[in-house]
């Protein structure tokens, strides 16, 4: 329900409106009759919609680092949903209420894990027929159902993220990996090209992507894809002066060429350990510092400050990633300590809050010397 694929909202609307994205999302998902109502029974069928839109809609501008790019086609699809079946209108509501639980108690309590279940013993039934059935599917309709299926595994690992323990969504995330290679449009059998999904999304193969890269580079585990990052500065510049709409960085505040480098790194490393060919990590290490990030726009200045400094944060978390993988030096490393100043100094520059504190849990995992450090036994097969 929230990796829609359909065109996110302009840049211009959001900077226009995001200095109040309260505002703005109280415009796009409530309708004047609500207004003064804080509360909707679900179980009236006039309030589905009603009700789905605005527990979304809180969700959103709580775990999503620019949510008002994805605010209409957000609402296109929970309304299209809500008319589309039975199936999919109960689905929906499931889901609307599991938020609406954790909106008003963090902590899952029975109620919220019953829910839960019941959405995946549903998405892990279409699984089954999908898995015996795919053989004799035609290409694009094993792919289409592939990619159903997956946007509604991520819409669980979305509200199990927050709240849960990372074992039991990573597992959920391990266990779909399967159908989220599926549901590319690389042949089966080689590397996932990141440039072509970038370009040309579904915006639900971009979320798997970096949950697998994010998660990757904060536990030492292996990436679950093999991806083709197709990595260089020329690419760099293409993402830079596109700016498209899609991308990891309104979801999680990181910029898509740092996924993109990330993905090369990792590969570079399950490849060939510590033991690169200089050349390419000279030309890693130049690289970082010429990557051109597309500024954050907002005009609230507060708000762009922090958005701002989440990605100096990212970048200054690459260098160090970068450094301790690939290079294999220690966390005492000069190179390193001084990444770590300079992140540190952003970091005590601002003012605590959701933004940018909330969206730099990932570079500071990266940063802590006690994070998770791969060694070439831990390499993927």
């Amino acid at each position: 329900m929230f990796h829609t694929d359909t065109a996110a909202t302009s840049h211009n609307a959001t900077v226009r409106f995001d200095s109040d994205p309260k505002s703005l999302f109280r415009t796009i998902f409530l309708k004047s009759k609500l207004r003064g109502r804080d509360k909707l029974d679900s179980s009236i069928p006039d309030n589905f919609i009603p009700f789905a839109l605005q527990n979304c809609a809180q969700w959103t501008l709580l775990v999503m680092f620019e949510p008002l790019k994805v605010s209409q086609s957000l609402k296109r699809r929970i309304t299209h949903h809500i008319y589309n079946s039975d199936v999919t209108r109960a689905r929906t509501m499931f889901v609307s209420r599991a938020i609406g639980a954790l909106l008003k108690n963090p902590k899952p309590d029975q109620s919220f894990k019953l829910t839960l279940s019941i959405l995946l013993a549903d998405i892990d039934q279409r699984a089954t027929r999908y898995t015996s059935e795919r053989t004799s599917l035609e290409p694009s309709l094993a792919r289409q159902r592939a990619l159903n299926m997956l946007v509604d595994y991520l819409d669980i690992i979305t509200i199990q993220a927050p709240t849960y323990p990372f074992r039991s969504w990573y597992q959920l995330l391990s266990n779909i990996a399967p159908v989220f290679r599926d549901a590319c449009p690389d042949p089966l059998g080689q590397p996932v090209y990141l440039p072509g999904i970038l370009s040309n999304p579904p915006f639900s193969l971009l979320f798997f992507v970096s949950l697998d890269v994010a998660t990757s580079v904060t536990s030492g585990r292996p990436m679950l894809c093999k991806y083709d990052a197709g990595f260089s500065l020329e690419l760099c510049d293409q993402l830079f002066e596109s700016q498209q709409n899609y991308g990891f960085q309104w979801l999680h505040g990181v910029p898509d060429q740092f996924i993109l480098l990330l993905a090369w790194i990792n590969t570079l490393y399950e490849r060939h350990g510590v033991n690169a060919e200089p050349r390419v990590l000279a030309q890693i290490e130049g690289d970082i510092s010429k990557i051109r990030i597309p500024p954050a726009g907002s005009t609230d200045p507060a708000l762009q400050i922090g958005r701002t400094i989440v990605q100096e944060g990212w970048c200054q978390a690459v260098y160090i990633y970068f450094y301790m993988t690939l290079c294999g030096t220690s966390a005492r490393d000069q190179r390193v300590e001084q990444a770590r100043k300079i992140f540190m100094r952003l970091v005590n520059g601002t003012n605590p809050g959701r933004n940018p504190d909330g969206f730099l849990v990932i570079p500071m995992m990266i940063l802590s010397p006690t994070r998770a450090i791969r060694t070439p036994e831990s390499k993927s097969p």
